[in-house]
């Protein structure tokens, strides 16, 4: 039982962890695109 809810667990995290790196995958372009865009913009 308790191998099961350790392996459920990282199973989880694991789902958390690649969930997080689908959303900077989406978000770094946004992220890297965005400051340069203001400030040529702002000269």
């Amino acid at each position: 039982m308790e191998q099961k809810e350790l392996n459920e667990t990282l199973f989880t995290k694991a789902l958390e962890t690649q969930h997080n790196a689908f959303l900077w995958v989406g978000v770094a372009p946004e992220f890297i695109m965005r400051p340069n865009f203001l400030t040529s913009n702002s000269r």
